[in-house]
């Protein structure tokens, strides 16, 4: 498959999950970062974010680690990511800890360790050192 068209359908799936998951939980994002959605929580697990008002999990962001499926890569509080914020830095290139956009490539692997897409970054080959 075309790695654009991947790509494209992994951010149409993300921007569609944030859209339904705002009204059944009352939570917006607070970055997006390619593959990476940044979200308050009322507690330091992925399925604390995943609880509706009833306590019931909801459906739209799925876990697990096939491709499509999400993955809780991290949790920061919020004194850190409102640090960021004003700092003028998206706090998705930091939730895992390091600068995942730094640390990036422009080359892209199928993954089935994405958060909520198919594809993800993955790091770059260092170069040998010759001597």
């Amino acid at each position: 498959m075309n790695r654009a068209l991947i790509i494209d359908t992994a951010t149409v799936n993300q921007h569609r999950r944030i859209r339904r998951h705002a009204p059944i939980t009352g939570q917006f994002p607070l970055a997006i970062l390619s593959d990476c959605t940044v979200y308050p929580a009322p507690g330091p697990s992925a399925p604390d974010l995943l609880r509706g008002p009833d306590g019931m999990l909801t459906t739209v962001w799925r876990l697990g680690i096939s491709p499509g499926l999400c993955k809780h890569e991290g949790t920061r509080t919020m004194d850190w990511a409102v640090g960021l914020i004003a700092d003028h830095t998206n706090p998705g290139r930091h939730v895992k800890g390091g600068d995942a956009v730094a640390e990036g490539s422009s080359r892209w692997t199928p993954s089935t360790a994405g958060r909520n897409a198919p594809c993800r970054p993955s790091p770059s080959p260092r170069p040998s050192e010759a001597g």
